[in-house]
């Protein structure tokens, strides 16, 4: 069995490894170039509210493009202002959760991350 989402990763006798995942090696043997990138920081995102939408994804007005970083890693936004109408915008028009799958699954393919 292959996994999705980033709960992939935990330690072994005292050292990391990698569940069998879109982030392993295509046989299932550990990825160690996403191993070594994906657990190099002591930080983790715990949420209770999410908004997911993979393949699903929405269409955002464009007064909240500022916030929309469209790459791999994040964007930081420090107008306050803005960041709560976002966040108003999206509880007024969607519920709270999973509202599709991963968009490299919209076919049901299993997609491997090579990490290069």
């Amino acid at each position: 069995m292959f996994m999705y989402g980033d709960n992939i990763y935990h330690t072994l006798g005292g050292k990391w490894t990698q569940e069998p995942s879109h982030h392993s090696e295509t046989d299932g043997t550990i990825n160690y170039i996403n191993l070594n990138r994906d657990t190099q920081t002591n930080r983790v995102l715990i949420a209770t509210e999410f908004y997911y939408f993979g393949e699903n994804a929405i269409n955002v007005p464009t007064e909240f493009d500022s916030l929309i970083w469209r790459n791999i890693g994040y964007k930081t936004c420090k107008d306050e202002m803005l960041i709560e109408n976002f966040i108003q915008y999206i509880r007024q028009h969607f519920e709270n959760g999973i509202h599709g799958t991963p968009y490299s699954r919209r076919k049901g393919a299993f997609i491997y991350y090579g990490g290069n």
